[in-house]
């Protein structure tokens, strides 16, 4: 058996940025294929997402894995051949109320995830231009005005601000069931608003790290023996979590600090090649991050 496969029993996989990139849209037959060796080699390979549901099958589907997917930062653990959520954690309601009021006070763009439902409104931000066209092909659907949006079950919430809103943001939401993140929002919405702020939560409040936690308490996995692969602040705790922390070069800062391997980026197929060496026990090719003078 390879050396990594048994000091390794599970990888988890960022998708956006990772996996998949602005040069890459879709995976290729070279990703299934390395993951299918990964799985050979006695490894446990799943997804492990910011997106929603249906988005995160998308990818999972032709890369032929079939275990759990892991959904919405860490909200929801999903059985894609029962076809069900094993876990799913919203919002809390008084969180999404508190920042629906915040978005009619400050004129924010707001989407909320419901279930596997995305919805926005009639807004500046997203209703004209080639932004308008993209939500539209990515499924998301707009009402008339924000007060029609569902203010309760609420997997996921997004703010999209024209100013930095994020310290109000968060002292409104203390202490409730909700964890932000400010995503880059031009690797979401290339044609947003220049000095927009995207924030972003969940009700996991340990974010992608709560994936790893259900996989070792359902499989006996200890973290230590997983690995997390990344490169945007939402994989932080889940990087710092893992056994072994791989990070995609041109990632976040933050993602970069964590890193115990560096891979190249999705355009250039870092997570194939990354995994390809797993299954071989080998990782000689893929270096550590340079360390501070």
């Amino acid at each position: 058996m390879p050396v990594a496969a048994i000091r390794y029993r599970a990888v988890l996989l960022d998708i956006d940025g990772t996996i998949l990139g602005r040069g890459k849209p879709e995976p290729t037959q070279r990703d299934s294929e390395a993951m299918a060796a990964a799985v050979a080699a006695g490894l446990e390979v799943h997804l492990n997402s910011g997106r929603n549901i249906s988005g995160t099958l998308r990818v999972q589907t032709p890369l032929g894995l079939v275990g759990e997917a892991f959904c919405y930062n860490g909200a929801v653990v999903h059985d894609p051949v029962a076809g069900k959520d094993l876990r799913h954690v919203r919002v809390a309601d008084e969180a999404t109320r508190a920042c629906l009021d915040l978005a009619e006070a400050h004129d924010m763009a707001v989407f909320t995830f419901h279930d596997d439902q995305i919805l926005t409104h009639d807004h500046p931000i997203t209703s004209h231009g080639p932004l308008a066209s993209r939500l539209r092909s990515a499924g998301v659907e707009a009402v008339r005005r924000r007060d029609e949006l569902p203010s309760t079950g609420i997997t996921k919430l997004w703010l999209v601000t024209r100013e930095n809103l994020e310290d109000e943001v968060r002292a409104r939401t203390a202490g409730m069931q909700c964890r932000w993140v400010t995503p880059r929002l031009h690797r979401i919405f290339p044609d947003a608003p220049a000095g927009g702020l995207l924030m972003s939560a969940t009700g996991a409040t340990g974010m992608k790290r709560e994936a790893l936690e259900w996989l070792s308490a359902a499989r006996g996995i200890p973290l230590s023996e997983m690995i997390m692969v990344g490169d945007d602040a939402n994989d932080v705790e889940a990087l710092e979590a893992a056994g072994l922390a791989v990070v995609v070069q041109d990632a976040h800062p933050r993602a970069l600090a964590t890193a115990d391997r560096l891979i190249a980026p999705p355009e250039e197929q870092g997570v194939a090649g990354f995994l390809e060496a797993l299954s071989r026990g080998v990782l000689a090719g893929f270096p550590a991050p340079p360390t501070s003078p």
